[in-house]
């Protein structure tokens, strides 16, 4: 027994529930009950959601400092109260033994402290804790900066770390399963180097995270698992794995962004709400204004409509009718219509981009039917007289007070602004005028985070653009739809348990963070909420589905718990829909859609379907085939 002294600030039992009484449940949500100003205040009501939705299995940090504020002086009150209620409910708790202080003081350099501290927490909750993390995602954020972001080095002093929590944990209580860090980056250096400290016999299981927007999780995920298969079955390690965080969020464009768009229209003498603003919906291009955001609804909020056009309509556009037209939030456009965009503006047409680096992304249709985001191509701001520079040096990272709006928009009151990249002055021509919008002030200099390119000579049209981060992973509705295909991907590769980032969405401005929950910040259910129990519903707790992928159409099915066969349905293009002809054997007992709605069951076993990127549950046939028409 480690020599210490325990100032217990209450002296309840810790045997809250029996070890028999823990549910073994695949199904868990991140959250931060145990942090006051979080989620601390509402931690009942919040876990009253968390098992209606079906979910068993919280992931909460256990935090070093609050727990053991001075050597030998130990504060378990607030969890000890936290536990209680999550236990009473048969919720299930996975603990994050973090590895900072508040300080300079951390696992690595204050070595023995902690590994006190994570005995002490294992023995306190012996019985009811059956399950703890030894920091969450040591291959990143600080710990990179704490190893001037060597990776290997990173991994090996993990590695090291975990040869000594394993025991300091199994000290306080022997039952208890130790997972690895978990993983931010499944490519990363970091585990390789971990394993070749010979840990395989430090830990129980495996532990990974992996987030999701653009891509497709049925391509992205199963490589990266493959890829950490691989390296453990290169150093002999046969663990099962699981996924504690996985999700996206559904931030709002920031808000400086959503007021500064009408404003700079209106300058510009263009009224959206009397349908003089152009979204695109190509299906056959994979391009939508709207694509996983929907904002135009929350920018445009009296707009009736809209003028929709395809990319193919840009060249003969009547600049005079459609006088603007909205871009995607995500920085891309097609190159091959970057000259019909070029005359567009020649007619004296306005382009609006309201965020990320202008003409810098765009969605690559691949051999499979399957449209993929390539990143990272500047090369065009010059040729439409744009400039964008990104802080470094003496700027900040991230611009986070100081802002002022520019003098032409002196109503505009800029705020929740998260950005490290500003508008330059570099590439105007001798005719061309730049106002600035918003901008942030970083020692007396004015940096724009938001302006109006109006261009003279050739081009004779005008830019409004804002080139921060959009900072999310789509809307609601998106989210909803992005949920059960990362489930049942995940699960397909034989994950034992997965835990979704998060429940609450716990901010109101628009930085990402605080938007990955699937309840709002009034607890709310989004709709991603009744997706999860609906997926919970469909899969049970045993079953694993089997997913095969045909170009963009996906098929999973499995047996449920309860001996009904169940397939899912969808296609990875966003909006672009796939007819098929359907052929069942068996019979149909129901069908729902993503969010457990009842979809109408057709008659006979031969049928139609309309898929797209929102999954559909068929329950009860003994097979299901499929061919496009």
């Amino acid at each position: 027994m480690i020599k210490r002294t325990l100032l217990f600030i209450i002296t309840a039992a810790t045997a809250l529930l029996s070890q028999a009484d823990r549910m073994d449940s695949r199904w868990g949500v991140a959250s931060h009950p145990v942090r006051k100003g979080w989620e601390y205040e509402m931690h009942e009501k919040m876990f009253d959601g968390i098992r209606e939705c079906g979910i068993n299995n919280l992931r909460v940090d256990m935090d070093w400092p609050a727990i053991n504020p001075k050597p030998g002086i130990y504060n378990f009150s607030m969890y000890d109260e936290v536990i209680w209620a999550a236990k009473s409910r048969g919720l299930s708790w996975l603990g994050i033994m973090t590895g900072g202080l508040w300080g300079k003081e951390n696992a690595y350099n204050c070595r023995k402290r902690w590994l006190d501290y994570l005995e002490a927490t294992s023995m306190r909750y012996s019985g009811n804790v059956e399950e703890w993390e030894v920091i969450n995602e040591a291959d990143w954020g600080s710990w990179r900066r704490l190893f001037d972001n060597d990776f290997e080095k990173l991994g090996a002093e993990y590695g090291k770390l975990l040869k000594d929590a394993y025991p300091a944990i199994k000290k306080g209580n022997p039952n208890v399963r130790v997972l690895f860090t978990g993983i931010a980056d499944m490519y990363s250096k970091f585990i390789e180097a971990a394993f070749k400290q010979g840990i395989e016999n430090s830990f129980d299981a495996m532990n990974v995270h992996r987030y999701y927007g653009p891509q497709a999780p049925e391509l992205d995920f199963t490589a990266a698992f493959e890829n950490v298969r691989n390296l453990m079955k290169k150093y002999g390690i046969d663990k099962p794995v699981w996924v504690t965080e996985t999700g996206s969020n559904t931030a709002p464009l920031q808000p400086a962004t959503v007021a500064g768009i009408p404003l700079a229209l209106k300058k510009l003498g263009i009224d959206p709400d009397a349908g003089e603003l152009a979204i695109f919906e190509d299906r056959p291009e994979n391009y939508f204004t709207n694509y996983m955001y929907d904002y135009t609804g929350y920018m445009f909020p009296n707009a009736k409509d809209f003028i929709r056009i395809r990319l193919s309509d840009i060249e003969r556009l009547d600049a005079q009718k459609a006088k603007a037209i909205l871009l995607p939030a995500d920085g891309t456009f097609p190159r091959k219509y970057l000259g019909a965009l070029r005359k567009y503006l020649s007619k004296g047409g306005t382009v609006v981009i309201p965020a990320q680096v202008p003409f810098k992304n765009e969605f690559v249709q691949s051999k499979e039917n399957i449209f993929n985001l390539k990143y990272g191509n500047t090369n065009e701001l010059k040729n439409f007289r744009l400039g964008v520079a990104t802080g470094g040096g003496s700027l900040p990272k991230k611009f986070s007070s100081g802002y002022e709006p520019g003098e032409e928009f002196p109503e505009l009151s800029p705020s929740g602004v998260y950005s490290s990249t500003y508008l330059t002055t570099d590439n105007l021509g001798p005719k061309d005028k730049f106002i600035p919008i918003f901008c942030a002030v970083h020692n007396g200099k004015k940096y724009p985070l938001g302006g109006i390119y109006k261009l003279g000579g050739d081009l004779n049209g005008n830019i409004i653009t804002f080139p921060g981060p959009i900072n999310s992973g789509g809307s609601e509705n998106y989210q909803a739809k992005l949920l059960p295909r990362y489930m049942i991907t995940i699960l397909s590769c034989g994950v034992e348990k997965i835990f979704t980032y998060s429940y609450h969405s716990n901010a109101r401005e628009s930085d990402s963070e605080g938007h990955f929950g699937i309840t709002r910040y009034d607890l709310s259910p989004k709709p991603a909420w009744r997706a999860y129990k609906n997926i919970i519903e469909m899969l049970g707790e045993k079953s694993v589905p089997v997913l095969k992928r045909d170009n963009e159409i996906c098929l999973a099915n499995w047996t449920r718990d309860d001996g009904k066969n169940v397939f899912a349905i969808w296609s990875l293009n966003e909006y672009k829909q796939t007819k098929v002809d359907v052929s069942i054997e068996g019979k149909i007992l129901e069908m729902k859609n993503h969010v457990g709605g009842n979809v109408n069951i057709p008659s006979g076993n031969n049928f139609t379907m309309n898929l797209t990127s929102a999954m559909t549950f068929i329950v009860g046939p003994e097979n299901i085939y499929y061919k496009r028409k």
